[in-house]
């Protein structure tokens, strides 16, 4: 009589996942599903980057705009036909960028909007929040703001606005 014995082994060793965040990989992601959509002119595109409850509170704006419905009706109007917008592409540049937890991140830096001629109708600095969950970033708060350049016809009018001034004095 013979007996086979069959011996498995089993692997009594753990597989540790490691996942580790990235900021600038996780910002550059993000910043790069802005730009494209925005070149596009993509407004619900755009929207869709934003949490539900998110904020944008930037420069052209009077207050600031709250939620999805308004978020996405911000960005209508700014790809809109008559729109300084319309048709125009957008550069960003990160400069500062981290994660606080495992869902939040934040980042800083530049941007600049371009129209079709590559003139740029409007540059500032940005600082941003988001959520990072599911494999996704998406803004819970957008702050951006331009930079004020004063130009050789915007200087002639405040001379000639301090010029009236002085003689109402």
């Amino acid at each position: 009589m013979t007996f086979l014995f069959l011996i498995g082994c089993k692997d009594t060793t753990t597989k540790e996942v490691v996942t580790t965040l990235d900021a600038k990989t996780l910002m550059s992601g993000s910043t790069q599903s802005f730009i494209g959509l925005w070149d596009l002119g993509d407004a619900p595109g755009v929207s869709g980057e934003f949490k539900d409850d998110a904020v944008r509170v930037i420069s052209n704006s009077l207050a600031p705009i709250v939620g999805s419905e308004a978020i996405k009706n911000s960005f209508v109007e700014t790809f809109a036909e008559g729109s300084n917008f319309k048709n125009s592409h957008i550069t960003v540049g990160t400069i500062e960028t981290r994660l606080l937890s495992d869902e939040i991140l934040i980042g800083a830096g530049t941007f600049k909007i371009l129209d079709a001629n590559n003139e740029t109708l409007e540059s500032g600095k940005w600082g941003n929040v988001y959520r990072y969950k599911d494999g996704k970033v998406k803004f819970l708060l957008e702050s951006a703001h331009r930079i004020f350049t004063l130009t050789k016809k915007m200087l002639k009018v405040y001379r000639c606005f301090l010029q009236k001034m002085q003689f109402k004095m």
